[in-house]
């Protein structure tokens, strides 16, 4: 059993709204806690996401294997979008807030684009590219109000 358990973690996060409590992903647990059933990894980080303070980067193999080293599991690492740079900065300049840390105030002023990836489970960008497909292909809802096929 694990002390806070899954469930626990939004309760904990909600008594301690407005205190500097975060949460430290690890990609791996999480990860093969999808694979055996127990949690969607992508809800997951909706849900929790922007409590994240950092992440432990380590890759798995199916279906329990954890502490594997980068590319060799289900994990990979991508380069960022635009949008990714945004929430970069803003959780650095979380951690600056909430610890003072000097080095992370001087990196944020010269905040680079070159150390810095996206952690993409295979199957969450699968995915993603599947809504993204479906969201293409589907109808636009104004025609399907026009056709009278959208319920409102």
């Amino acid at each position: 059993m694990e002390i806070p358990s899954l469930e626990d973690y939004p309760l904990i996060f909600e008594a301690c709204d407005g205190l500097p409590v975060f949460y430290w992903h690890d990609m791996g647990h999480i990860q093969i806690k999808e694979n055996l059933g127990f949690v969607n990894h992508a809800e997951w980080l909706h849900q929790i996401g922007s409590r994240a303070f950092g992440c432990h980067l380590q890759d798995c193999k199916w279906p329990g294997q954890d502490h594997q080293a980068p590319f060799t599991g289900m994990v990979d690492l991508e380069q960022l979008a635009e949008d990714d740079w945004k929430l970069v900065g803003e959780m650095i300049s979380k951690h600056v807030k909430y610890t003072g840390s000097t080095y992370a105030r001087r990196f944020l002023k010269g905040l680079t684009r070159q150390p810095f990836v996206k952690i993409m489970p295979r199957d969450y960008k699968r995915v993603l590219q599947d809504e993204a497909r479906a969201r293409a292909e589907s109808p636009a809802p104004e025609f399907l109000r026009q056709v009278g096929a959208a319920s409102g």
